[in-house]
């Protein structure tokens, strides 16, 4: 049987710190975080720069990413919906590996 994953970014429990010279942001995701999910995020984000920013904790599923202190919300925005791309892309390799193995 297939194993489908379906992690989604948790965008309400966006939280910001304040991170020497910048503002941490951390996001919770739902789902299964598991090794193979973790292992496919990595290798997901090594594949474009544009996913560079983005730290994965698997322990406490959630994702963090650092931005200037004078960063817009609508940054922040993009920001997030660039993550829930990313962990679009994950779900389906991570799926896919399932279905090989």
């Amino acid at each position: 049987m297939e194993e489908a994953y379906a992690v989604t970014v948790e965008k309400e429990s966006l939280e910001s710190e304040k991170h020497s010279e910048n503002i941490k942001y951390s996001v919770a995701l739902s789902g299964v975080v598991d090794e193979r999910w973790t292992r496919a995020f990595h290798i997901v984000q090594l594949d474009s720069t544009g996913f560079f920013l983005y730290r994965l904790e698997p322990t406490y599923r959630i994702v963090t990413f650092q931005v200037g202190f004078d960063a817009s919300p609508a940054r922040v925005n993009r920001l997030i919906e660039r993550l829930e791309r990313l962990v679009g892309d994950v779900n389906h390799s991570a799926s896919l590996w399932g279905a090989s193995a």
